[in-house]
């Protein structure tokens, strides 16, 4: 599995697009939000991030990306208790606004989140210090919770199936060689033998 994450700003737009996906988004779960229209939720997420005025980037975004093999079984309540079990990682509670959509227009089911850090008291709840490498760490961790692929191991399966493909080019291409070089010999002993000697 694969999870990204940054800081950034949100707008009405950014809520549009993660409810949109081409008329293919479901929303998985929320908390502390109830408008509908991106302007709406746009608003209600203001409201609370303008709370504090130290935080200049005031939301995560995140894309979480289970296999293919994993993502294409899983039950909406499988996929709100995913997002849920990352924010809470992140130190993303009860306290803070998310909102969490499953982008199904691909044949690589995702979920996208968008998250305020601050919470309901104007605090600033997770730091944007290395926040990528904390969620390249939260997806091994959750795949191993659920017995899934780690993003390591599916790599580590990649390289082997491209080192296995190449070597198998290699003994293709070494046998076409030596065929080759064996034709090459032929052909040069058979014109040998039909040259007139003088």
């Amino acid at each position: 599995m694969v999870i990204s994450a940054s800081t950034r700003n949100v707008s009405p737009t950014s809520i549009q697009y993660q409810q949109s996906d081409k008329e293919q988004s479901v929303e998985v779960c929320r908390n502390r939000l109830s408008g509908e229209k991106p302007k709406d939720l746009f608003a209600e997420f203001k409201e609370i991030a303008d709370c504090n005025t130290r935080t200049e980037k005031k939301y995560v975004t995140a894309v979480i990306s289970p296999p293919k093999e994993y993502s294409q079984n899983l039950s909406l309540t499988d996929w709100a208790k995913l997002a849920e079990d990352y924010l809470k990682r992140e130190g993303i509670g009860k306290d803070n606004q998310y909102l969490v959509h499953l982008h199904q227009s691909t044949d690589d089911k995702h979920l996208h989140i968008i998250a305020n850090r601050i919470d309901k008291q104007g605090k600033n709840k997770v730091t944007s210090h290395n926040l990528g490498t904390r969620a390249a760490d939260h997806a091994e961790i959750l795949s191993k919770e659920r017995n899934w692929k780690t993003a390591k191991e599916i790599s580590g399966e990649k390289k082997a199936e491209i080192k296995n493909v190449l070597l198998e080019e290699k003994v293709k291409v070494g046998a076409w060689a030596i065929l080759f070089q064996e034709w090459i010999i032929g052909a040069i002993l058979c014109r040998s033998a039909k040259t007139p000697k003088a």
